[in-house]
């Protein structure tokens, strides 16, 4: 069932994209959140935000000058995970996609996998029960071309396959693994589902991680 919701979500933003559409909606799952966080990482999408099953209302702020625009390109480069709505525990609580939690709560939650009250949901957009959780991506462009230009599976129900470390590093530097293509193709990126999350090909290769090959993008 994991494998074939994941199939149905390639194909959904592969179409998307093809369709010059600006922004779409995947449903909400712990694998297609982590997959879409690794996505946005790799720059192939520009926003991603929770929300229900209404497209999320745009927060116009201030007007953006050149100066401001290059201050927040410098503090994105040197701190990106900004740019996903996740900022540094303070002293004050931890926010963490949007939801403003004191410290101790946090650790409770995790360790008893508390869940969070239904005025917490509300108050940021997201309903409270999860069948009705969507994620809301915004696609990217380039030239008048998609930056997502294919979306496709590695893996299959009945196929899984995996990869160790050596074998991704045959990928990136262009030469077959077994049955798996190499990456050639300029910008074409590969996940990998490793025990610490998934993950690009090259960055699990930094952190020596090999996995389960779920999507190829190009």
């Amino acid at each position: 069932m994991v494998f074939s919701n994941l199939s149905n979500v390639c194909s959904h933003l592969q179409n998307a994209s093809r369709a010059r559409l600006s922004l779409t909606s995947i449903p909400m799952t712990k694998m297609h959140l982590a997959l879409c966080l690794a996505l946005q990482k790799q720059g192939l999408i520009s926003t991603l935000q929770v929300a229900g099953r209404k497209p999320p209302t745009a927060e116009l702020g201030e007007d953006i000058t050149l100066e401001s625009r290059e201050s927040l390109e410098n503090e994105l480069a040197e701190q990106p995970w900004l740019g996903m709505d996740y900022q540094a525990a303070s002293n004050d609580g931890v926010a963490t996609a949007g939801l403003s939690l004191p410290p101790d709560e946090v650790l409770r939650s995790q360790a008893r996998s508390k869940t969070l009250s239904a005025s917490v949901y509300k108050s940021v957009g997201v309903p409270v029960n999860p069948a009705h959780r969507r994620i809301w991506l915004g696609l990217k462009y380039w030239d008048n071309e998609p930056v997502l230009r294919s979306v496709q599976m590695i893996s299959k129900p009945k196929r899984k396959i995996t990869a160790k470390v050596e074998e991704l590093r045959r990928l990136v530097a262009g030469k077959k693994a077994g049955i798996i293509q190499p990456l050639v193709n300029p910008g074409e990126c590969m996940f990998v589902s490793t025990d610490i999350g998934i993950l690009e090909a090259r960055e699990a290769i930094e952190r020596k991680r090999g996995g389960l090959l779920l999507v190829r993008t190009g």
